[in-house]
């Protein structure tokens, strides 16, 4: 963490616990700060703060996201890339829907081409902005216009470009995006999704 990460969290790692839901003051203390958070993530990359949902990592954001593309998405698999981290893979290849998965060339880049070809079986689309071993940023734009042309929702595992590669989500339309703080030196066990104001949502954790 940097410094003045530690700082703001100071108040809240050795005091004024309270529920942000609760009605007195220490609450809306609560509610407050994690408003101001949710506005800070969200101008990360330009969205909305309703359209930032915080979790408990980023493994936590990705299955949020697929656990409600899967059970919102029509008929079809899901069209993953073969490169992406576990908590993409692990996550389709349990869900009894099937899974295409789409194949990289040499340079670790997705093929555009098997991409295209591919939606015609697919029900939803994940592919990683950049791959979190290589480091191969990956042509999400061109991503998005496939996908948008065949009408399929899109996330994208954004924990290895947040605070590194800007990503404006008014360009790069994807529908759901996922972050985790450590990886841009925030704290460890705090995730956000973006959720594309609009979208139909299926939330993992209830209550």
């Amino acid at each position: 963490m940097l410094p003045e990460v530690l700082d703001a969290m100071l108040q809240w790692l050795s005091g004024n616990h309270a529920n942000p839901s609760g009605s007195y003051r220490t609450a809306k203390l609560a509610r407050s700060a994690i408003d101001g958070a949710r506005g800070h993530v969200a101008a990360l990359f330009g969205a909305d703060a309703d359209e930032i949902v915080f979790t408990g990592s980023g493994t936590e954001s990705v299955n949020t996201a697929l656990h409600s593309l899967d059970r919102l998405a029509g008929k079809g698999k899901a069209a993953v890339s073969a490169v992406e981290h576990s908590a993409v893979l692990r996550f389709v290849e349990s869900r009894g829907r099937g899974v295409v998965l789409l194949p990289v060339g040499p340079d670790g880049r997705l093929d555009l081409i098997a991409l295209r070809a591919a939606c015609g079986e697919a029900a939803f689309l994940s592919v990683m902005a950049a791959n979190n071993e290589t480091g191969v940023i990956q042509p999400l734009d061109e991503v998005v216009a496939i996908a948008r042309e065949h009408g399929l929702p899109l996330h994208t595992d954004a924990i290895q470009v947040s605070g590194k590669v800007p990503f404006d989500v008014s360009r790069t339309a994807v529908d759901m995006l996922s972050v985790s703080a450590h990886k841009f030196h925030g704290p460890k066990g705090i995730g956000a999704l973006y959720l594309r104001k609009g979208l139909d949502f299926s939330a993992l954790l209830l209550g």
